[in-house]
């Protein structure tokens, strides 16, 4: 596996089981009986290598943002809306190598391994009951139909996490990988090291995620064996918060993400509230803000990445004063929107970090077009948001980070326009739907490209493509001048890929793609729009990014689906 020469091994320390406890052990389990190894060299990805084309880098140079005009409104009609479809199928485009998930086979077998997480009581006379009623309400909602029987094997919950097939050293490296990739946004990774008190889940997930961005052969299947073993040792926690969602009657506890996000929110708030009522050293105080800010981070991808409401959980962390413990401390953080208008009584300044954007991106939600469905008005101005991100963007006007500016520009996309309902109908004409024109969404798409929304969105879009051409082009020539040929070799690839990269560079070629439509284009321009989009997702080592690069090919045969229906 190729490093940089600066990547320095992570010093992983065994960790001593002394509890003696059933609990895994790294000391243990670390002596590996089935070594596994990652030897053989990935071959090239055949994708296009020239750079775009002259005639798309002359549009994104020549552009200029239009002005919102207020006499051409963009609201949808409110019989075409369906306010939960936006959930149903748009994680279909980013993860379509998964199956659907069947909630019934998902259940299957967790009695069997009740007694082994609890070995001296066995199983509770109520758990029975509480494993009947979740499978009896998941398998009506999911529609899948089981066909695991009584006597079919254990499912992947049912059994003990394996962690003495990895190597170390392997470890070591997907450690440094992920370390690599995401120390650019994720700044909790930043000082992590490997000790005895690191438990062992963590350890996994991470190591999970560096090999979705290793180029090697195999490393798939390192990713999703480092991703099981590390839910298998969580799992407990887990099944309880969804049986205590299912017995309160709370609708959003049935989901398992959604369970997940609000323990974590709800666990962090009682972090944050201890903290305060007491002295904390200056490492504690950097890592509860480093937490928090993963969290805000995580919101905004939420919001723009995954197309679902933000929860705008309250986390302002405050600490004791070093000078005076009775004096509180609060850290800088923008909770509401009036914090980044300029105005008189107003002296928080804006510096323009990646965490400011993400407390702004969150509020796009809202002031977007889906605000208005089924309403008359909006009930958040779009021109507020809008205003915020403009005080940001001043703000980084002399930083050049073309990755953050990408963000900044998805930010607008998704202000400007309704990217769920967008991909939704681009799904439909990948697929060869036949849809009538009075269908659900499409006048409120055909709306929109007659619109001042789609002009700024098209100018985003564009800009966004050209800010990460020009993260590939900077990249490339640091790496030229290192005069190294191994890394000259890659110099194509970018060292740290942030994971909202790919998403935005997918729902900017798609924003171009739907323009490429209008009476007033020329539609054979939308193929350009397409190649440009895989071309630049071709050159990112995550995997999600093959995923979206396969859904913008799709529409390649798709081209003249949207004018044969009205669009």
């Amino acid at each position: 596996m190729d490093l940089d020469s600066s990547t320095e091994l992570l010093d992983f320390e065994a960790a001593p089981d002394l509890s003696g406890s059933a609990r895994v052990s790294l000391s243990a389990q670390f002596v590996p009986t089935q070594v596994t190894h990652i030897t053989q060299p990935q071959p090239p990805i055949t994708s296009p290598e020239e750079e775009l084309s002259a005639e798309a880098t002359t549009l994104l140079e020549s552009a200029t943002p239009p002005i919102g005009r207020p006499d051409i409104p963009f609201i949808a009609e409110p019989s075409t809306w369906n306010q939960y479809e936006y959930e149903a199928n748009l994680m279909e485009t980013y993860f379509t190598q998964l199956p659907a998930l069947d909630y019934g086979s998902w259940l299957h077998g967790f009695d069997d391994a009740v007694s082994s997480m609890f070995p001296s009581s066995g199983m509770s006379e109520g758990m029975p009951n509480a494993i009947a009623m979740m499978r009896e309400h998941f398998q009506p909602k999911s529609g899948a139909v089981n066909s695991f029987t009584s006597d079919s094997h254990h499912m992947w919950y049912s059994d003990p996490p394996c962690l003495q097939m990895y190597d170390k050293d392997m470890v070591n490296v997907l450690l440094n990988i992920a370390k690599r990739q995401l120390d650019g946004t994720f700044a909790l990774l930043i000082p992590f090291l490997t000790s005895a008190d690191v438990e062992e889940e963590l350890i996994m997930a991470i190591s999970a995620v560096g090999a979705l961005y290793c180029d090697v052969v195999g490393s798939d299947k390192i990713a999703k064996a480092c991703y099981n073993d590390a839910r298998r040792i969580l799992l407990a926690k887990f099944i309880m918060l969804e049986v205590y969602g299912l017995c309160s009657g709370d609708a959003r506890s049935y989901e398992f993400v959604e369970a997940l996000h609000g323990y974590v929110l709800q666990m962090l708030g009682r972090c944050i509230f201890l903290s305060s009522e007491k002295s904390n050293s200056a490492a504690e105080e950097d890592e509860l803000k480093n937490v928090v800010e993963a969290i805000h981070l995580l919101e905004c991808y939420r919001v723009l990445l995954l197309q679902r409401p933000p929860t705008l959980t309250p986390l302002t962390t405050q600490f004791r004063s070093s000078c005076d413990e009775n004096e509180l401390v609060p850290t800088r953080y923008f909770h509401n929107l009036a914090d980044l208008l300029p105005s008189p009584r107003n002296a928080k300044p804006v510096v323009g970090t990646l965490i400011d954007l993400a407390m702004i991106v969150r509020l796009t939600w809202f002031g977007g077009p889906r605000a208005s469905r089924g309403q008359e008005s909006r009930l958040w101005k779009l021109d507020f948001v809008e205003l915020a991100l403009t005080r940001w963007g001043e703000a980084t006007a002399h930083v050049e980070e073309p990755l953050l500016l990408v963000l900044y520009h998805m930010a607008h996309l998704n202000l400007h326009s309704d990217l769920g309902l967008l991909q939704r109908h681009a799904r439909k004409a990948a697929k060869g739907c036949s849809i009538p024109p009075s269908s659900s969404g499409t006048p409120s798409i055909k709306g929109w490209l007659a619109s001042q929304q789609y002009d700024i969105s098209a100018w985003h879009a564009e800009r966004l493509l050209k800010t990460s051409k020009s993260a590939f082009r900077s990249h490339n020539r640091a790496t030229h001048a290192s005069g190294s040929g191994q890394q000259q070799q890659k110099a194509q690839n970018l060292n740290s890929e942030p994971p909202h990269l790919p998403f935005c560079i997918y729902f900017a070629s798609l924003v171009l793609w739907y323009g490429c439509l209008r009476p007033d284009q020329d539609s054979s321009r939308g193929n350009l729009c397409i190649v440009n989009g895989m071309t630049l997702l071709s050159r990112l080592n995550v995997q999600v990014a093959r995923n979206l690069s396969n859904a913008l090919q799709e529409l390649t045969l798709a081209e003249q689906w949207p004018r044969s229906h009205g669009v």
